[in-house]
C-alpha cells in the first residue's frame, strides 16, 4: 500500500508546502495557495517558472527536457527574474560538470542496491511520490495541458530512477509496482484537473 506523502499540500506557483487552510476550495484543486491566487497573472507565471527551475536545479542527472527548459528560460525577456535564475543554474552546471564526471568515475556504483518502491522506507517513498507528482505537473505545463502518454510515463520514471540512484545510494527498479504508483498519482492529478474545470464553469 502506498505511504502517505510526508509534505503538506503543494502550491505549484511558489513551490511551498502549506496547510489546507492556506488554500481556498478552488485553489486546493488547482494547487494554488491563497497568497499566490491574489497575485497578478504575470507574476504567477514567473513564479511558476522560477519554481520549475528550482526543482530542475536539484535534479541529477537532468533530462534533455530539463536542459531545453533551462536554455529557453535563460533567454526569456518577459520574465527577467526567471531568466537570471536559469542563467545562474546553467553557469553553475557547466563549471561543475568536469568535477562531477571525475567523482562519478572514482566512486562508480559502490555500495548501491537495487530496490523496488515498497523496499524503500516511508520517507523515501514520499520523496518518490512527490517527484512523480511534480514531474507530471511539469509535463502538463510544458505541453499546454496534455497528459503524459505511455512513452512520456516511461521517460518520467526512468529519469526519477536515475535521480533516486544518485540521491540515496540505492537504485530504484522500474517495474510494474512503480508503474502502478505512477498511474495512481496521475489519476489523482486528472481528478484535480477535472474538479478545476468544473469549478470554472
Amino acid at each position: 500500500m502506498a505511504k502517505k506523502k510526508k509534505r503538506g499540500h503543494y502550491c505549484r506557483i511558489c513551490g511551498a508546502s502549506k496547510p489546507n487552510e492556506a488554500f481556498s476550495g478552488k485553489g486546493h484543486a488547482k494547487h494554488i495557495c491563497k497568497e499566490c491566487s491574489s497575485l497578478p497573472q504575470e507574476r504567477k507565471n514567473e513564479l511558476q517558472h522560477i519554481n520549475q527551475i528550482d526543482r530542475i536545479a536539484g535534479k541529477y542527472p537532468r533530462s534533455r527536457q530539463d536542459w531545453e527548459f533551462l536554455e529557453k528560460m535563460s533567454k526569456n525577456k518577459k520574465y527577467p527574474e526567471a531568466a537570471e535564475f536559469a542563467q545562474m543554474i546553467l553557469g553553475m552546471s557547466r563549471s561543475q560538470s568536469d568535477g562531477d564526471d571525475e567523482e562519478n568515475d572514482l566512486f562508480g556504483d559502490w555500495g548501491q542496491s537495487k530496490l523496488s518502491y515498497s523496499e524503500f522506507d516511508e520517507f523515501a517513498q514520499g520523496d518518490i511520490m512527490s517527484m512523480i507528482e511534480d514531474d507530471i505537473w511539469d509535463w502538463i505545463s510544458y505541453r499546454n495541458g496534455k497528459l503524459p502518454n505511455e512513452k512520456g510515463k516511461q521517460q518520467i520514471l526512468k529519469d526519477i530512477c536515475k535521480n533516486i540512484a544518485f540521491g540515496n545510494g540505492d537504485s530504484l527498479i522500474l517495474n510494474d509496482e512503480l508503474n502502478n504508483v505512477f498511474d495512481s498519482i496521475l489519476k489523482q492529478v486528472v481528478a484535480d484537473l477535472e474538479k478545476e474545470n468544473k469549478d470554472d464553469l
